[in-house]
């Protein structure tokens, strides 16, 4: 599929820095939220995305979870469901570069079928798998491509 400079996959290492400052990236994150609001840019998630975010919330901020979940059903994330396509990807990921879990791969996977960039905070899957392509990090987002 072609590139769609304005499509981004975010994973859950970024949204989670929407509701918590961590310091390293926030301010990136935060812009890529802005701008999914301004509608600059179109933010794809699969599905198990919230359910990821709600169990690391629950886990580290129990206080700030059941908050934090309400304003992403109301945040315009585009979901999308685990396709066959999504998950054959995801799988040859995983087969290549061993350790990486399902869901980051679905996420990149997700970045390959739709044309658009998987943005991800985690530094380990990026440099593993970057020669895959369509994949940057948070901390990159808002330089020139």
């Amino acid at each position: 599929m072609a590139e769609n400079k304005n499509i981004f996959v975010v994973d859950a290492s970024v949204i989670f820095k929407w509701a918590v400052d961590e310091g390293d990236d926030t301010a990136k994150a935060i812009l890529l939220k802005e701008d999914a609001g301004n509608k600059k840019v179109h933010i794809i998630v699969p599905i198990f995305c919230f359910t990821e975010i709600c169990n690391a919330l629950g886990l580290k901020y129990p206080p700030i979870a059941m908050q934090f979940f309400s304003e992403l059903l109301v945040a315009g994330l585009d979901e999308r469901q685990i396709s066959f396509d999504v998950a054959n990807i995801a799988f040859q990921l995983m087969q290549q570069y061993k350790g990486i879990t399902f869901y980051d791969a679905g996420y990149h996977a997700l970045a390959l079928l739709e044309g658009g960039t998987f943005i991800t905070a985690d530094e380990k899957y990026y440099n593993k798998t970057k020669k895959e392509g369509r994949i940057m990090l948070l901390k990159d987002y808002g330089k020139k491509r």
